[in-house]
């Protein structure tokens, strides 16, 4: 056998005895190829209907603008579908401005009450015993209301992002 480098990749090739013998098979074959092509040839040629190019391009068109309507279709099914999608995002959005300014807004006013009460305690340190302990506690509640309320707005944006 020798190498053979047939669109760059080595084939090896073994030599045969009788060359006639082995070029005789090959001929044929390749005989035999040529008519099973001008045979599916006639084939396909009987069984297809030849149309006019009129014809050709009536069924070109028709595939044209079936595939367009389709496209067509399932574009506007998508543009309908982001639109939704957006529609629903924009409704979140707002949702969590309004609750970031509800938010914003109750915490100004309780640190507002909350200096009121600091400094309603400190008077009363200086004033009488029995109302620190008032202050005292109306602070301890102001505080706790404030903390709740942080608790609250927590967890309102927490579901929100879910």
């Amino acid at each position: 056998s020798r190498p053979h480098f047939i669109g760059n990749q080595s084939i090896e090739i073994e030599k045969c005895t009788d060359e006639n013998l082995a070029r005789n098979p090959t001929g044929l074959q390749q005989k035999s190829n040529f008519d099973i092509d001008n045979e599916m040839m006639d084939t396909v040629s009987s069984l297809t209907p030849i149309l006019s190019i009129d014809d050709q391009m009536a069924q070109i068109r028709s595939t044209h603008n079936d595939m367009t309507q389709r496209l067509e279709r399932e574009h506007e099914q998508l543009v309908d579908s982001l639109a939704a999608e957006w529609e629903k995002v924009a409704k979140k959005r707002i949702r969590l401005q309004r609750l970031t300014l509800d938010y914003k807004q109750e915490q100004e006013r309780l640190e507002v009450e909350k200096r009121k009460w600091q400094k309603l305690y400190s008077e009363s340190l200086k004033e009488k015993p029995i109302i620190k302990t008032q202050g005292e506690t109306k602070l301890s509640d102001a505080y706790q209301k404030y903390i709740q309320t942080k608790e609250k707005y927590d967890q309102l944006i927490q579901n929100i992002q879910k």
